[in-house]
């Protein structure tokens, strides 16, 4: 609210004080219609009805001081008001013109002036009188929307929310390296942010339809177009990418999704969207897509040279078996590793986008719960203020139907619930970001220090989407220290002997995760599952390479067989316990004293 009455504002006299609260009230509905409507006629409409209100006071306090024969005569008053009505004339001439003028300084600018009116040029005219006027009279002033004392003061808090709220919009717009943009109905800006004026390189003055399109790279040119069409007419939310081109014919790839603003009612308002620029994301999926050619090319000179070996060897039979065999394995296991190279590059560019974009998802939730609860004591207020009133007053009615109708009490009960679900959520999201961050290290693995037991949990995080629906999961956890060894390389076991235990079971069981120490020396991981099990006539064969009893598409078996390699790379070792009906049980065993091998050429990268 841009004015208050209050009484330091009364004169005394009933008539204008009256009217002066009407001023208010119709400054106040100005004040509104700016800041919260892109409607012209309605903001026209609020002004003109303000300024005819003005007028018409004024010529009533004239007569009224003129019947006392009190008229005070002030140059400066006299000029102020000169001023005044001068510059709503122009104005509103402009207004009839078409022009589109009226802004928040200009309200202020009518504010001060109403202000000043009633503390300063009202009450010296007042001093002047020798008896008080009583004026109870009716005028035919234009009324205004009459404001109890109870809306008042609810209608002043909730417009500090508001204000307080698109403030923090602002700021956050204005401080995010994201494209944010907003336009009216004719598809015309109201606001961009400082991101997208330096994406598309133009500043205010210079953004028309004619230079927008012009920045958009011409083969997307009309895609865009139709996208934005499609969203307006069909009031739904679309993603699309594009590419913007400068000057210099650099090209930046954005990704942006669009939707319509629409009333309560559904009526069409404008368009508004996010984009986000993608070029180093782009950049690095093509370095991504060369890596990937160099190691196909790699992979072919293996391959040739493999095959060399078995030529000069084809007259030994055995021999020959063996290196094919190896081949095999060797060119598995380097897709295996390039794949998860790629997955690995991508999870982790997947991940640092989503991390940007969740951290003011956080922040807004934790300041919409502090509004919620700072207007519970609001609520309280009107709750008294509704008691203190006549059970038949007609506002106590309303207020009464429309609480029934939206449900305000169950409102008003889920509405924290809801806040703080939606908080933990985005905590798990975080966690499991954080998670996926860390699983995805795609570079050369070193040898550290490692947390067996977080690396366990993170596992089970990554692993989660295929156990929730068919284990329970127990942990017994003896708290074991930090290991030297490969850690993302363990946690590549771990996976694979929890995607094991999970597809083991057939409809509902459980997975029990537990460590210990064995002596001084062994440290050990332990697996267990409750599914079908394993026959023992094959459970010597199920660490050897292509090893699957799965269905034909639906395994490699290179993932035991790979587990395998990275704990003897640790000087470890795998037992495994199965009986047919009741389920497996796999124990890793990791030295403490570890010391790592002098060249990492074998280890792999996953």
């Amino acid at each position: 609210m841009l004015l208050t009455w209050n009484t330091q504002m009364k004169l005394g006299i009933a008539a204008l004080d009256n009217q002066h609260k009407q001023l208010i009230d119709l400054l106040n509905q100005l004040n509104n219609a700016v800041l919260l409507s892109d409607n012209n006629l309605l903001i026209k409409r609020a002004f003109n009805c303000l300024v005819d209100f003005i007028e018409q006071h004024t010529d009533y306090e004239a007569s009224l001081f003129a019947k006392e024969n009190k008229v005070l005569v002030n140059t400066e008053q006299l000029a102020l008001n000169n001023h005044f009505f001068a510059k709503i004339a122009s104005i509103q001439a402009d207004l009839q013109q078409g022009a589109n003028i009226i802004t928040p300084d200009l309200v202020r600018f009518v504010a001060h002036r109403i202000a000043h009116h009633i503390n300063h040029d009202d009450k010296k005219q007042i001093a002047l009188l020798t008896t008080p006027l009583q004026l109870n009279e009716k005028t035919n002033l234009p009324s205004s929307s009459c404001l109890t004392a109870n809306t008042l003061v609810a209608g002043e808090h909730l417009n500090s929310v508001l204000y307080e709220t698109e403030t923090r919009f602002k700021d956050l717009a204005e401080n995010i390296s994201e494209l944010i943009w907003i336009t009216n109905k004719e598809h015309l800006p109201i606001f961009c942010n400082q991101f997208w004026y330096q994406c598309f390189q133009l500043t205010p003055n210079e953004v028309t339809r004619k230079n927008w399109q012009h920045k958009i790279h011409p083969e997307d040119r009309e895609r865009v177009l139709q996208t934005y069409l499609q969203a307006a007419q069909n009031k739904t939310k679309l993603i699309l990418e594009y590419r913007l081109l400068n000057e210099a014919h650099h090209e930046r790839w954005i990704v942006e999704t669009t939707m319509p603003r629409l009333t309560i009612t559904g009526e069409f308002l404008g368009l508004m969207g996010c984009g986000m620029d993608i070029t180093a994301q782009k950049q690095a999926n093509q370095q991504l897509q060369q890596t990937n050619h160099q190691l196909n090319q790699a992979i072919t000179r293996q391959e040739h040279a493999l095959q060399a070996t078995l030529t000069r060897l084809e007259n030994n039979e055995e021999l020959q078996l063996q290196l094919d065999l190896q081949l095999k394995e060797a060119q598995s296991l380097l897709l295996q590793a390039g794949k998860m190279a790629s997955i690995g590059q991508l999870v982790a560019g997947v991940a640092h986008e989503i991390n940007n974009p969740l951290g003011y998802i956080n922040s807004n939730l934790a300041s919409l719960k502090e509004y919620i609860e700072s207007m519970t004591p609001l609520f309280a207020l009107v709750d008294n203020l509704l008691e203190a009133l006549p059970s038949n007053h007609p506002a106590v009615n309303a207020y009464q139907q429309f609480a029934k109708e939206i449900n305000l009490t169950y409102i008003r009960e889920d509405v924290e619930d809801l806040v703080r679900e939606s908080i933990e959520g985005a905590i798990r999201t975080k966690k499991i970001v954080q998670d996926l961050r860390d699983f995805s290290h795609y570079e050369q693995p070193e040898w550290a220090l490692f947390d067996i037991e977080a690396g366990l949990d993170a596992s089970l995080n990554i692993a989660n989407n295929e156990l929730k629906y068919k284990a329970a999961i127990f942990k017994q956890y003896a708290g074991l220290e930090p290991l030297l060894c490969l850690g993302s390389q363990l946690n590549q076991v771990f996976l694979n002997l929890l995607i094991n235990a999970a597809q083991a079971i057939e409809e509902k069981g459980d997975i029990y995760l537990r460590t210990g120490r064995l002596l001084a020396d062994w440290v050990w991981i332990e697996i267990e599952d409750t599914g079908v099990g394993i026959p023992e006539e094959i459970q010597k064969k199920i660490f050897e390479p292509f090893f699957t009893t799965k269905p034909m598409g639906k395994g490699t078996g290179l993932g035991l067989s790979l587990s395998m390699h990275i704990v003897q790379l640790h000087q470890g070792r795998i037992e495994v316990m199965s009986t047919l009906h009741k389920g497996t049980r796999f124990r890793v065993y990791l030295p403490i004293n570890t010391t790592p091998p002098l060249t990492t050429q074998n280890n792999l990268s996953i």
